[in-house]
């Protein structure tokens, strides 16, 4: 009796340190969750807009990645890939790589971010496909691609604010179509009744 119990007790304590062992396992692959923003402009660390499209002369491209899971002493690298670019460069030809080190603690809901750029060629960045494979030590957590173009896609402010200048040159030319009638208009008018003023001043002269 004694041996069955000590076997099942045995039994118990292999089975609760197999599934610590996998607990810790799963913890320390699950990949750690990041916010993500590509954009050309920030102010700060902070985006101004979000983009996946840009031009070939976008002067910068920027990444900026948050999270609150990252712990002290580990690292957050940003590798920037052009994955297909018409044979500019190699299939999936690594650009640059940038790593930043958490050189302490998050506290509570606080929230870490990292700011990663890259600048264009000189010649201007070659048309094509891109992305930005991110990484919390060894471990891949997110891959962000992008494209580039030969407009900037992404800025539908800019088209919009041509278009409003467009609109009012249209309104004003309309306007002044119309000024112009009313001029030639008025021209007529008084065309017409110095004619009229003429032809009974003949007549009168006649009836004399």
């Amino acid at each position: 009796m004694k041996n069955i119990f000590s076997r099942f007790t045995l039994f118990l304590f292999v089975l609760s340190l197999t599934n610590l062992f996998t607990t810790s396992v799963l913890a320390a692959d699950a990949p750690i969750k990041f916010e993500t923003t590509l954009t050309d402009k920030v102010s700060g660390d902070e985006p101004v807009g979000e983009k996946n499209s840009f031009g070939k002369d976008t002067p910068m491209i920027y990444l900026i990645a948050s999270t609150d899971q990252i712990k002290k002493g580990q690292t957050a690298k940003a590798v920037w890939i052009a994955e297909d670019t018409k044979n500019v460069a190699p299939a999936n030809y690594k650009i640059d790589e940038k790593a930043i080190t958490l050189d302490r603690g998050l506290s509570g809901s606080e929230k870490w971010t990292a700011k990663y750029s890259l600048s264009k060629p000189n010649s201007g960045w070659p048309l094509g496909q891109y992305r930005v494979d991110l990484y919390v030590d060894s471990q891949l957590v997110k891959s962000i691609k992008f494209t580039v173009g030969e407009g900037d896609k992404g800025d539908s402010s800019a088209k919009s604010d041509a278009s409003t200048k467009s609109d009012d040159a249209s309104a004003k030319s309309d306007a002044s179509d119309k000024s112009d009638a009313g001029d030639k208009s008025d021209a007529s008018d008084k065309s017409d009744s110095s004619t009229k003023s003429d032809a009974s001043d003949k007549s009168d002269a006649s009836d004399e």
